[in-house]
């Protein structure tokens, strides 16, 4: 699940520049961009473990016309955190000695 995960994830960067990119510009094209990005990530979010990412991709393709910026927004903040969520790496390190950990623990920090 890992591996489908980062490949997931890897295009998902290029989606916040380009809903950042349709959100400036807020011409017709970059509405119905914006929905598609929204629709194709409603689609798959919850399937890679983002449900809540696919709920505010859902609000953006239900969005009224008025209300359609709020709602891109909201998703644009989401997949910004999940972006970064997962530029993060998690670390595990066993070991019982004390020396060890330390020296793991300050060339880590």
């Amino acid at each position: 699940m890992n591996r489908l995960k980062s490949w997931y994830l890897e295009p998902l960067t290029g989606y916040v520049d380009a809903m950042d990119s349709a959100l400036a510009a807020g011409d017709d094209d970059s509405v119905v961009s914006l929905r598609r990005m929204a629709h194709r990530l409603a689609g798959s979010a919850g399937s890679y473990g983002y449900p809540a990412l696919g709920d505010l991709a859902q609000s953006v393709e239900r969005a009224l016309p008025a209300q359609l910026e709020t709602a891109a927004r909201a998703l644009l903040e989401g997949l910004v955190q999940v972006v970064a969520t997962a530029a993060r790496r998690t670390i595990l390190i066993v070991d019982d000695d004390p020396a060890t950990q330390t020296m793991v623990m300050e060339a880590l920090s």
